[in-house]
């Protein structure tokens, strides 16, 4: 075989190779393609068939809801919903009676091999009476109300109050201790007020308290503070402790303060709606202004507010209020509430203020310069004050009276029909 013939032979082999090689590569790339599309596609099939089955079991819970309405008895009876085909899926519903009006009902859904789980929160109202809207000291009203505050400050725990704030205009009552700081004042001279509290009292600095009435166990004070009041109401005449230029001026009694059961205020119809106008959100977040559509927002988590402007509305929250920046708050209607929070805590800080009636389930922090005006302020818990900023909670001889909303027929008349209400979905 001559050169020539072998460079040839050279040649054809390694465009035979070169040619095998980019076959190779070519059907890699497109066995890559095929695999990535067929994987998008399945994805998306599952996907699909989740929200299918998130859908399904949504649907159940509906169903069972509707079938509890129509018949009572299913509500206390413990009744599981069977798995029970739907829409080309299938889907099984299980109550849990937390408390006797309170229900849980779980959905389970399925479609094309895929689960999803939905959850749905009933409040149940027997037929007969549940007992009054009392906010303290008023009329018992009906299950839906009228509710009726008599004391500006309701604090179920301890109250701590100190800097340069203002407390005036109405009653207030503390189940725990009141601890008073700074050259901060209550009350005033030309009024009847009453400051109780069922522990003991303990003032420093140059803190002054006019009232009517004070009541309390005992009073601890330094400083140069002072207590001016007709009736001090203690466990004994003579326990009290002054020391500094502290002073009480007021005749001294013996007698007892009795514990004062929180108010709370049935909240289910302003769920109801916030759900009709869209406004139920999950740790909704807001920087600015916010008014909600209807006047309800529910929130279900932590609610936020920052910045600056005026927000008027009742914004409800499941499990706490951080509220910051300048951001002024006032009632969509005067009979509702401006802040209600259900558990955790309500945190206030910056200069904002807030009309209307305050509501935690949990505790209060106030902070800041902001001020409370016009309306009383309710905590389950403790109640912290520092900042200049002051409560001026001026409220009619009557009461304060929130009105809560009617939603459907069976609450005008809860002494003769039952109710049972949506109050929470997830």
């Amino acid at each position: 075989m001559n050169i020539i013939t072998q460079r040839t032979n050279r040649r054809a082999g390694s465009a035979m190779i070169l040619a095998l090689t980019m076959v190779a590569v070519v059907a890699t790339a497109t066995a890559t393609a095929y695999f990535y599309s067929a994987s998008q596609v399945t994805a998306g099939k599952k996907t699909i068939s989740f929200l299918k089955a998130r859908s399904i079991a949504e649907s159940g819970l509906t169903i069972a809801y509707g079938q509890m309405k129509a018949s009572p008895a299913l509500i206390t009876n413990g009744t599981t919903w069977a798995w029970t085909s739907f829409d080309g899926g299938q889907y099984m519903v299980t109550p849990k009676m937390v408390t006797p009006t309170n229900i849980i009902l779980n959905a389970v859904g399925q479609f094309n091999h895929e689960t999803a789980q939905a959850r749905m929160d009933l409040h149940y109202y027997p037929a007969t009476p549940g007992g009054g809207g009392n906010g303290g000291g008023g009329s018992s009203g009906s299950l839906y109300g009228p509710y009726i505050f008599t004391n500006v400050l309701y604090v179920g725990g301890n109250c701590s109050w100190s800097g340069s704030a203002a407390f005036d205009g109405g009653c207030a009552f503390v189940n725990g201790t009141l601890g008073m700081s700074g050259s901060c004042s209550w009350g005033n001279t030309t009024s009847t007020l009453v400051i109780a509290s069922a522990q003991p009292m303990s003032f420093s600095g140059s803190v002054t308290l006019n009232a009517n009435t004070v009541m309390t166990p005992s009073i601890t004070m330094s400083g140069s503070g002072q207590i001016n009041a007709n009736t001090v109401v203690l466990s004994t005449p003579t326990a009290y402790s002054l020391n500094g230029s502290a002073r009480i001026n007021g005749t001294k009694v013996a007698g007892t303060v009795p514990v004062q059961a929180i108010p709370s205020i049935e909240m289910s119809p302003y769920y109801q709606i916030a759900c009709t106008n869209h406004e139920v959100y999950t740790n909704f977040s807001h920087s600015g202004a916010y008014s909600p559509v209807g006047g309800v927002l529910w929130n279900v988590g932590t609610l936020k507010f920052s910045g600056s402007g005026t927000s008027k509305g009742c914004f409800i929250s499941t499990s706490g209020i951080n509220l910051s920046g300048s951001m002024n708050f006032s009632p969509s209607t005067t009979s509702w509430p401006t802040l209600y929070n259900q558990a955790g805590d309500i945190s206030v800080s910056g200069s904002g203020d807030i009309q209307g009636l305050i509501y935690s389930g949990g505790t209060v922090s106030f902070s800041g310069s902001g001020n409370i005006v016009g309306g009383p302020l309710i905590s389950a818990s403790t109640f912290s004050k520092t900042g200049s900023g002051g409560l001026t909670l001026g409220i009619p001889i009557s009461g304060f009276v929130v009105t809560t909303p009617l939603v459907n027929a069976q609450q005008s008349t809860p002494s003769s029909a039952m109710s049972l209400v949506v109050t929470g979905w997830q």
